[in-house]
């Protein structure tokens, strides 16, 4: 007499480890992001998001990236990471940046008069402008 046991894997992988991406500032998001991936019957490993799914809303941009893993026994899992790029558009996000700069001594922009109140170099918002003479003055 014989008996046969077949054995079905019907648990899924797990992707793991996914990347933090912190908002960006006018900076071009990840080409792709990279995380890892395990099984309890497969080796696993590192797995690419690809390129990502860009939206445009208004004034910033979503990334959408994602994952997908499949194991050998065709059990499969998806998650996605999603990252925010702001953006410089003043004529829909009703933000205005002004600074006033001049030209250095090797043709490269530099501050002028103007020191920004804070001391971190964030280089938008709040900024003063320094006026040393009397009369009308243009910004």
């Amino acid at each position: 007499m014989s008996q046969t046991i077949t054995v079905t894997d019907t648990i899924d992988p797990e992707i793991i480890n996914f990347p933090s991406v912190d908002d960006l500032c006018n900076d071009l998001f990840p080409t792709e992001l990279w995380a890892d991936w395990t099984d309890n019957c497969a080796d696993g490993g590192t797995i690419s998001s690809g390129v990502p799914v860009i939206t445009d809303l208004g004034c910033y941009e979503e990334a959408v990236y994602t994952f997908y893993v499949e194991d050998d026994c065709g059990n499969s899992d998806t998650e996605t990471v999603t990252a925010t790029r702001y953006y410089d558009d003043w004529d829909n996000c009703t933000t205005a940046f002004g600074v006033f700069t001049t030209d250095g001594e090797d043709g490269a922009t530099v501050d002028g008069n103007s020191t920004c109140f804070r001391d971190d170099d964030f280089r938008r918002w709040g900024w003063t402008n320094y006026i040393n003479t009397e009369g009308e003055n243009m910004f």
